[in-house]
């Protein structure tokens, strides 16, 4: 009753409940008609350098207040491309198009491109060794001096990214509720974001932001096309349906 505890009789650690909203009634829905499908202990990094900890816990089976079929008889098409978002349906009760700008980030990318350069400037000024008279990194294998401003714009970044992912969730869910009550057919043309994806590997702690944000694959990062198709089945595999996807330009 006082919240979810971990470990053993010696070292266990109890994480009080903390309730928002309707949340209390959602965790005793799943408590009474499902089953634990899986938990763990998820850490945040906050503004200040601190971590917070969250109880994590994920049940199987149709969430809380959701409806038990869809609303509207209809297709529903949905363009998905790497910037912008198009949704167009059209049945007999349904006559609406949607248009939603996936390359407005909130300025997001100018913070990250500024942390970028402060890192280069770090990273620089203390392993002179490690470069070139001109400036080019060196071949081969380096160490680095990594000062407690770098780890502190390091975990900074880290933040942003945390807010980024945040932000993109609840927007991807705010407009997939709203295509919902569209239809109950759902069909996506996209692009081939694997391809794209596949012209550099990325990872979002240590990529430059400022050096990539022109290539089309660190969009796709940083937009999450395939988070939304994720979101997107998730949700219609509550009314035992599938997105159908179909990749622009295949024959």
């Amino acid at each position: 009753m006082d919240g979810i505890s971990f470990g053993k009789r010696g070292d266990k650690v109890t994480l009080p409940w903390s309730f928002r909203n309707d949340d209390e009634i959602r965790l005793s829905y799943a408590l009474a008609r499902q089953k634990l499908a899986l938990y763990a202990i998820k850490r945040v990094l906050l503004k200040d350098n601190t971590w917070k900890y969250y109880a994590l816990m994920v049940f199987d089976g149709i969430p809380y207040g959701t409806r038990e079929s869809l609303p509207t008889k209809g297709k529903v098409v949905i363009s998905l491309d790497i910037d912008k978002l198009e949704i167009v349906a059209k049945n007999d009760f349904v006559n609406k198009e949607l248009r939603f700008d996936l390359s407005n980030d909130l300025g997001y990318s100018k913070k990250l491109s500024e942390i970028d350069t402060m890192m280069n400037e770090s990273r620089r000024v203390n392993n002179p060794d490690n470069y070139e008279e001109n400036g080019v990194l060196k071949s081969g294998v380096h160490s680095w001096i990594r000062t407690n401003n770098y780890i502190k714009l390091s975990n900074r970044k880290r933040y942003i990214w945390h807010k980024i992912k945040k932000y993109r969730k609840n927007r991807f869910e705010k407009i997939i509720n709203d295509i919902l009550g569209l239809g109950d057919e759902f069909i996506v043309y996209k692009e081939d974001f694997k391809a794209l994806q596949h012209r550099k590997d990325f990872d979002k702690e240590t990529m430059s932001w400022f050096d990539t944000r022109k290539q089309r694959g660190g969009e796709i990062m940083f937009n999450a096309p395939y988070e939304f198709l994720a979101l997107l089945n998730i949700k219609l595999s509550y009314f035992g349906k599938t997105a159908e996807q179909i990749t622009k330009g295949s024959k």
